[in-house]
């Protein structure tokens, strides 16, 4: 099976993009250019890893994106459509002739020309098999073909995209022939022979079918190919064999795909070029492959890792989500000081995004970029006394952890507070002073008080002891040992119970329980 292993886009145009674009991959790594290529991380050539293209992770992951995201991406990566071919043909450096007049003078097919953000065709009626889960025939546009397929067969909907484009530059083509649509993805295309002509092969629909289905039967039964997974594989430069050919040990069943349907391995004159040409000995198609989906998609070897606390963070300014397999921005705008708590992340150049429990929970890649997010401030109050009525627990709100309870007439010095999701909290002086975030429910408390008596009644001193002020700790008073004094009120403060006198109601005076007697 041939699939675009000399860059044999050159059908009708050599597609070539630009890596003399500077791409700021500082604070932020996810740049979209204006009318222009959207990027998620400018591939270094240096990383390729011929044993090594994508993870299986990642090429059979069919979550990536949604009908609505994968539209949006093909939306960016062509501005305005030449549908009549009215635009100078610069790309062919004839800028003095029109697309319709070069394509009138190299014999190809005239205007109108679809690109594939407008292109929609009728699908054929598939029935399912150990591969893909059939499709059923209807008229659909090409970002809901894509989508369909990854959901029938289980293959990344990214990875379709990324074959559209090294194939036949279908993603970034502003004027399309329609030979192109009919080989999209080179499958039935042997090198030894031109593509198919058998119309069950032909189309949009069909080739990205079809191909799909290809990669997972060569998952299904790996043993059945020329190029397994977990060994040393003897792969090509070239068509041409004698420009020889290396050993490379392929490491897992995505790549040992990729190899099957590509058989050729790019030589470093191929890396050095990027995108462009290298020697008569080198081959594109993986090499594009992994280039495009880097560029596009971020990290082929990436994806979402847990975080080892999931937290409660805050914007600290206005931004958008950013959908990470494509780098488009999603959603309304969120406002700075939007909460929510992020449970995973990922690494797209030098730069952390997170995702929040809900886009997990919802399977969405949707990511707010580290940069854009701040530690929920901790503001300081006048400090101030307040009592706990019934119980409560002492909670860190940023990490949903809880800690001790915290019994009911208890009292405690506040000095800070915090909001998390819309519920507002106090710290302790002990947990300012410890600089933890351990917290209690602003709800659970209520103005400092003392708590009266189930029953009220005398207790009598077991030793000489203090009548103190339970929040200074200022002695008052000294009571000596077998002294009967009628209580009805208690607090607990620092896990001491202590006793008020019902002569000292209305004051902070009270005795540790410690030293009474019933």
């Amino acid at each position: 099976m041939r699939v675009n292993i000399l860059n044999k886009i050159s059908l009708k145009k050599l597609v070539t993009v630009s890596t003399g674009v500077a791409i700021a991959i500082t604070a932020i790594s996810i740049v979209i250019l204006s009318g222009g290529s959207t990027k998620v991380h400018a591939a270094n050539m240096s990383d390729f890893d011929p044993g090594y293209i994508i993870s299986d992770s990642i090429f059979y992951n069919a979550s990536t994106m949604s009908t609505t995201t994968i539209q949006n991406f093909l939306n960016s990566e062509v501005g305005t459509c030449d549908t009549n071919g009215t635009q100078p043909a610069s790309d062919k450096n004839r800028s003095d002739l029109t697309h319709a007049q070069y394509a009138a003078l190299k014999g190809w097919s005239a205007p109108p020309y679809t690109c594939i953000k407008d292109y929609s065709t009728t699908t054929s009626q598939e029935s399912a098999d150990a591969y893909c889960n059939g499709y059923t025939q209807s008229t659909q546009t090409a970002a809901q073909i894509i989508y369909g397929v990854a959901q029938s067969c289980g293959i990344n909907p990214q990875v379709l995209i990324v074959l559209l484009q090294k194939e036949q530059g279908l993603i970034t083509d502003s004027w399309p022939l329609a030979s192109q649509y009919s080989t999209a993805t080179g499958y039935a295309c042997p090198d030894s022979e031109g593509c198919s002509t058998d119309p069950n092969y032909g189309g949009l629909f069909n080739q990205l079918y079809l191909a799909a289905r290809q990669f997972k039967k060569y998952q299904a039964n790996p043993s059945s190919y020329s190029y397994v997974a977990s060994r040393n594989n003897t792969i090509l430069w070239n068509p041409n064999t004698s420009c020889g050919s290396s050993t490379v040990y392929i490491q897992n069943q995505a790549t040992a795909g990729l190899y099957n349907y590509t058989p050729y391995r790019p030589n470093q004159a191929a890396l050095n070029a990027g995108y462009g040409s290298g020697d008569s000995c080198s081959s594109y198609g993986n090499r594009n492959f992994w280039e495009y989906f880097t560029d596009w998609f971020g990290n082929t070897q990436q994806s979402f890792v847990s975080i080892d606390s999931p937290r409660w963070m805050q914007l600290k300014t206005n931004t958008n989500k950013i959908h990470y397999p494509t780098g488009v921005m999603v959603g309304p705008e969120l406002s700075a000081g939007a909460q929510a708590l992020f449970v995973d992340k990922v690494l797209i150049g030098s730069v952390w995004y997170a995702r929040t429990t809900w886009d997990k929970t919802n399977n969405n890649t949707d990511v707010i970029s580290s940069d854009d997010l701040e530690e929920i401030p901790i503001t300081a109050i006048t400090p101030k006394w307040v009592s706990i009525p019934s119980g409560t627990t002492k909670v860190d709100a940023i990490r949903e952890k809880n800690y001790e309870s915290i019994d009911k007439w208890t009292a405690t010095q506040v000095v800070d507070t915090m909001t998390v999701n819309g519920v507002a909290y106090y710290r302790t002086a002990f947990e300012h002073d410890q600089n933890t975030t351990r917290v209690i429910p602003v709800s659970a408390t209520e103005d400092f008080k003392f708590y009266d008596f189930i029953t009220p009644r005398v207790m009598i001193t077991n030793k000489a002891t203090q009548k103190i002020n339970v929040q200074t700790g200022e002695v008052s008073a000294s009571i000596p040992k077998d002294t009967a004094i009628f209580m009805n009120r208690r607090i607990t403060i620092g896990g001491i119970i202590y006793a008020q006198a019902k002569s000292d109601n209305g004051t902070l005076y009270a005795i540790s329980a410690h030293d009474l007697d019933g």
